[in-house]
C-alpha cells in the first residue's frame, strides 16, 4: 500500500518525467514485439526452412491463392536440382502414398503439369495429322479438277481457233471450191447422158445381132435341126459385178461413153464377118456361146470404127445389157442401170475425198434422183469439205463431217446458197462461223471470243481466264472463308503453270488450313509457358507424305515433340512450382473429401514418408495449414495465460506485501473460470458453436476484471482494519 502511495505520489509530482518514460516504453515495446513474436510466433516460418534459399513459400504460393479446404501444397527440398524424370518420381511416390492411406487425391506437380501439357498437344496434333490426311485429299481434288477445267478450256480453245481459221480458210477460196464442184457436176451429168444414149442403142443394136446371127446359124447348120438351144438354161452374170466391171474400166482409160453407136449398120461386109463368127459356133450352140459371140462381133466391129479403146467400153455395155437381162430392155430398165453406173461413177468420183464408203453409198443413193448441176454441186462441196475437214483432225472431226454430209453446216451451206460468192469478214459469214461453232458444241461464250481474237495463244488465255473466273466463284459458294484463300491460290498456280498440279503448294496449303483451329493452342502455349511448337511443320510434313504416297504414323511423327514439349513446360515453371535453382518443387494435392481429419493425416503421413535422406517436405495451406495454425495459436496463448498469470502474481505481491492479499484474487478468479467452463461445456453439449480460444479468452477475463476488483476490495478491508473498524463495513 505505502508503494502504491509512493508511486501515485510520483506521477503526480513529476508528470513530465512520466511522459517521456510513457514515450521510451512505447519505442521500447517495437523490439519486445518482434522478440515475442520469435517466441510464439505462428507465421509460415514455422513450416519452411528458414535456411533454404532455394525457395520462398510466398513467392511460390502467389499464383495458387491459397487453395480450399481440401487443397495442400507441399514444398519438397531437394539436395540436388530436380529434373524432369525426377520431379516426377516425386510426384508418383506422394500418389502411392495417397493411394496407400486409401485416401482420393489429385497429385499435380511441375512434372504433372508438364506431361499433361504435353499430352494434350500431341492429343490435338494427332488429331490435326488425321485431318490433313481428308484436308489434302480434298484440296488434291479440287486441283485435279482445276487441272482439267484448264485442260479442257485449251483443248476448246484450240478446236474453236481451228473451226475458225478452218470455216475463213473455205469462206476465202469459196468460188474456187464452188467453180470445181460445178464442173466435176457437170462432167458427171454429161457422162449419165453418154450412158443412157449409148446403152439405148447398144440394146438395139445387141439385139439386132443375137436374132440375125441365130437366123443364120439356122440357114448355115439346117442338117442340125434336132439340136435345141434354151434361152432357159442361161444366167446372166451379176448386175452389181457388171457394173463395177464398166466403172472400172471408165476409170482405167479415162473416156466418154460413145454415143456415135448409132452409125452401126449389118452390110454385106458386117454379114459375111458374121458368118465367120457363126462357123465357130458349131452344130449346137448354147445360149450363152450365141451371147458371147454376138458381143464378140459387135466389138469387133466397133474396133474397126472407133478403135480398141471404144471396143472395150461396147464390150463392157453389152455385159452390163446381159446382166440385166437384155437385150430388148424396156426404157425404164435401161434408166435403171443409168442410175446404178451413175451413182457407182460418182462414189468412184468421192472416193478420192477419202470418205468412208458407206457414207460414198449414202452421197451417191441420195443424189441418184436429183442429178441436176445445183443439187449435184451442193453433194460435191459438202463431200470435198467433209474430206478436208478428215484429212486434218482425224477422228476427232467425225461429228463435224457428219454435220457437213448433211447439210447442217451453216458455213459450208451459206458458201452453195451463195455459190461462192461469200465475203469473208461480212456479217452473214460471222454469223453463220457462230452458228456452226455452236451447232458442233463450242460453248456460246468460247464461240465468241474466237471471233474476237486475232491469235490462237490470245484466244487460249482469255478462255482459261474466264474459266478460271467461273472455277473460283463456285469454290467460293462451296467451301468455307479459311479454305477458299488458300484453294484459289492452287487454282490460280494451276492455270498460269498450264494445267500442271504442284503437290508440294497442295501439301503446304492443306496443312495452313489444319493449322488454323491449332494455331490458338500453339500461342496459349507460347504465352503460358513460353513453349514453342512447330505445328505448321509437322502438318507440313504429314502432308507432304501423303501427297507422296507414304504411310504416315502420327505418334511416331509426334515422339519427339513430346518430350520437346515436357522439357520446356517443366523449364518454364521456374519461380511458379520449381524454384531458380531447381532445388525446390511445389506439389498441389486436392483431396476428395471434406474430413479435415483426414486431410491433415494424410498430409502429415506424407510429410513423414518424403522427409529423410534426399528430401526434405512442407506442408502447406488449406486445412492442413488452418489446424496447424490454430494448433500453434493455443500454444502460444497457454503460453501467455501462464506468464501473465506469474507476472500478475508477482505485481500483487509488490504491491499487497503479503501473500494471503496476493492470492486471495486468483481463489475468485480460479472459481469464476471453473464455473464458466462449466457453462461453456454444457452450451458445446448442446450443440453452440465454441471457439477453441474460449478458455483462455475467460482466464484473460477473469484475470483482468477479477483482480481489479479483488484488489480493490482487499485495498477497502485493510483500510478500515488499520482504522480500527468493521471489514465487513468496508465490503459494504
Amino acid at each position: 500500500m505505502r508503494l502504491c502511495e509512493v508511486f501515485a505520489g510520483f506521477v503526480v509530482g513529476r508528470p513530465k518525467l512520466v511522459i517521456v518514460l510513457w514515450v521510451l516504453a512505447l519505442l521500447l515495446s517495437t523490439p519486445l514485439s518482434f522478440a515475442l513474436e520469435k517466441c510464439v510466433s505462428y507465421s509460415e516460418s514455422k513450416w519452411l526452412p528458414s535456411d533454404a534459399e532455394s525457395i520462398r513459400a510466398s513467392r511460390i504460393l502467389e499464383g495458387f491463392g491459397g487453395g480450399g479446404d481440401s487443397t495442400v501444397f507441399l514444398a519438397i527440398v531437394s539436395s540436388r536440382p530436380f529434373t524432369l524424370e525426377s520431379a516426377m518420381a516425386v510426384e508418383e511416390d506422394v500418389e502411392r502414398l495417397i493411394g496407400g492411406c486409401g485416401v482420393e487425391a489429385l497429385v499435380l506437380g511441375p512434372a504433372g503439369v508438364a506431361e499433361l501439357v504435353a499430352e494434350n498437344t500431341v492429343f490435338i496434333l494427332e488429331k490435326s495429322v488425321e485431318a490433313v490426311n481428308g484436308t489434302v485429299k480434298g484440296f488434291y481434288s479440287v486441283a485435279l479438277t482445276a487441272s482439267q477445267m484448264y485442260k479442257s478450256a485449251r483443248i476448246g480453245a484450240t478446236i474453236a481457233w481451228k473451226l475458225v481459221q478452218s470455216y475463213l480458210a473455205l469462206l476465202q477460196n469459196a468460188r474456187k471450191v464452188y467453180e470445181g464442184a460445178r464442173n466435176a457436176a457437170k462432167m458427171l451429168i454429161e457422162y449419165r447422158s453418154q450412158l443412157s444414149k449409148a446403152l439405148t442403142e447398144l440394146d438395139k443394136i445387141y439385139s439386132t445381132t443375137l436374132t440375125t446371127m441365130k437366123m443364120l446359124h439356122h440357114i448355115a447348120w439346117l442338117h442340125t435341126l434336132s439340136c435345141t438351144s434354151s434361152k432357159d438354161s442361161y444366167k446372166p452374170p451379176s448386175p452389181q459385178k457388171a457394173v463395177e466391171k464398166l466403172v472400172q474400166l471408165v476409170r482405167e482409160i479415162d473416156k466418154t461413153i460413145p454415143t456415135n453407136i448409132s452409125g452401126f449398120r449389118l452390110g454385106v461386109t458386117e454379114l459375111t464377118k458374121m458368118l465367120k463368127y457363126i462357123e465357130k459356133l458349131g452344130p449346137c450352140p448354147s445360149e450363152k456361146d450365141y451371147r458371147n459371140t454376138a458381143k464378140n462381133y459387135i466389138a469387133s466391129i466397133a474396133e474397126e470404127k472407133w478403135g480398141t479403146t471404144t471396143a472395150k467400153l461396147v464390150k463392157a455395155l453389152l455385159d452390163l445389157i446381159d446382166a440385166f437381162e437384155g437385150p430388148s430392155l424396156e426404157q425404164s430398165r435401161i434408166e435403171t442401170i443409168v442410175e446404178q453406173v451413175s451413182s457407182k461413177l460418182l462414189a468412184e468420183a468421192l472416193a478420192k475425198h477419202s470418205l468412208p464408203t458407206p457414207t460414198l453409198e449414202n452421197i451417191a443413193s441420195f443424189t441418184a434422183n436429183k442429178w441436176d448441176t445445183e443439187n449435184l454441186t451442193a453433194t460435191l462441196i459438202r463431200a470435198m469439205i467433209a474430206s478436208q475437214i478428215k484429212k486434218l483432225a482425224g477422228a476427232t472431226a467425225e461429228k463435224l463431217v457428219e454435220v457437213v454430209l448433211a447439210g447442217r453446216d451453216p458455213v459450208v451451206e451459206l458458201v452453195i446458197e451463195r455459190q461462192g460468192l461469200v465475203e469473208p469478214t461480212s456479217a452473214s459469214a460471222r454469223q453463220a462461223i457462230h452458228k456452226a461453232m455452236i451447232e458442233l458444241g463450242v460453248p456460246d461464250w468460247i464461240a465468241k471470243i474466237a471471233l474476237e481474237t486475232s491469235s490462237e495463244k490470245e484466244l487460249i488465255d482469255r478462255v482459261a481466264e474466264k474459266t478460271l473466273e467461273k472455277l473460283l466463284r463456285e469454290l467460293r459458294n462451296r467451301v468455307d472463308e479459311e479454305s477458299y484463300p488458300l484453294l484459289a491460290n492452287i487454282v490460280r498456280d494451276i492455270f498460269e503453270n498450264r494445267g500442271e498440279i504442284n503437290y508440294t503448294k497442295i501439301a503446304v496449303a492443306a496443312a495452313k488450313r489444319v493449322f488454323n483451329p491449332v494455331k490458338p493452342m500453339v500461342r496459349i502455349l507460347e504465352e503460358a509457358y513460353g513453349v514453342k511448337v512447330p505445328a505448321l511443320q509437322i502438318l507440313e510434313q504429314a502432308a507432304l507424305a501423303i501427297v507422296s504416297g507414304e504411310k504416315i504414323e502420327p505418334r511416331k511423327l509426334l515422339a519427339s515433340v513430346e518430350e520437346s514439349v515436357k522439357e520446356q513446360v517443366f523449364e518454364s515453371l521456374k519461380n511458379r512450382m520449381v524454384s531458380k535453382d531447381k532445388t525446390t518443387i511445389l506439389l498441389i494435392i486436392e483431396y476428395k473429401t471434406e474430413n479435415k481429419t483426414i486431410v491433415y493425416n494424410t498430409t502429415t503421413f506424407i510429410e513423414e514418408k518424403l522427409r529423410g535422406k534426399d528430401y526434405n517436405c512442407y506442408a502447406l495451406g488449406g486445412v492442413y495449414q488452418s489446424l496447424e495454425v490454430r494448433k500453434s495459436i493455443s500454444e502460444d496463448i497457454r503460453r501467455v495465460d501462464k506468464l501473465s498469470a506469474a507476472i500478475v502474481l508477482t505485481v500483487l505481491l509488490a504491491v499487497m506485501g503479503a501473500v494471503a492479499a496476493s492470492i486471495l484474487p486468483f481463489l475468485a478468479i480460479g472459481a469464476s473460470v471453473l464455473l464458466g467452463t462449466a457453462i461453456v461445456t454444457l452450451l458445446a453439449i448442446h450443440g453452440a458453436s465454441i471457439t477453441s480460444w474460449a478458455r483462455s479468452m475467460m482466464i484473460a477475463t477473469a484475470l483482468g476484471l477479477g483482480i481489479d476488483y479483488t484488489a480493490y476490495v482487499v485495498t477497502r478491508v485493510r483500510e478500515e482494519l488499520a482504522r480500527g473498524g468493521d471489514p465487513r463495513d468496508a465490503i459494504r
